[in-house]
């Protein structure tokens, strides 16, 4: 058996020992944290069926918006506004009073809103519109995702989370706004 005074000893070396790796902790934590702030997003691509996986695409989109931002749509098919009841109404309603503003290139056939609220942003130029050609999805565009919803017997959604790939959307969205 062991002499007591020995077990002093080993909970002495035990607490060296921990002192020492609390040292090491406290210089890798910062930088595991710094690492961790420079990675890419987890969830670049997501894809999405049904009305509820669209509206979750778009609630996304919204929730990421700031004030002075800008929202590009491209397409607005009439199936879309018919489709999601009073959804994209509210989403819009949404987008205005977070102060985003929103150019829609609609498809000739898309629905006019009439509503308020909805020619008082257009007057605040929060809403621009203008029509186009029909569109083959509904693209919403912003400074770092596109969300493209498709209908092709169900509703599909996809969810693009990237700055790079965003910008080309743009790019391509303003030489058609001309």
């Amino acid at each position: 058996a062991s002499q007591p005074s020995q077990l002093n000893k080993l909970v002495t070396a035990q607490e060296e020992a921990l002192a020492v790796h609390k040292k090491q902790l406290k210089k890798l934590v910062p930088e595991l944290e710094g690492r961790q702030k420079n990675l890419p997003s987890a969830h670049i691509f997501r894809s999405f069926e049904g009305l509820k996986g669209m509206q979750t695409v778009l609630d996304e989109v919204l929730a990421n918006m700031r004030p002075g931002d800008e929202v590009l749509i491209l397409g607005t098919p009439q199936r879309i506004v018919k489709e999601s009841g009073g959804y994209l109404k509210s989403w819009q309603q949404q987008r205005i009073a977070k102060k985003a503003v929103c150019k829609i290139l609609a498809d000739p056939d898309a629905p006019s809103w009439e509503d308020d609220w909805w020619l008082e942003s257009k007057q605040q130029k929060l809403t621009i519109t203008k029509r186009g050609q029909a569109a083959p999805s509904f693209l919403v565009i912003t400074k770092d995702r596109v969300a493209t919803i498709y209908y092709a017997g169900a509703i599909l959604s996809v969810l693009i989370n990237h700055k790079d790939i965003a910008k080309r959307y743009r790019l391509l969205f303003n030489q058609l706004w001309q």
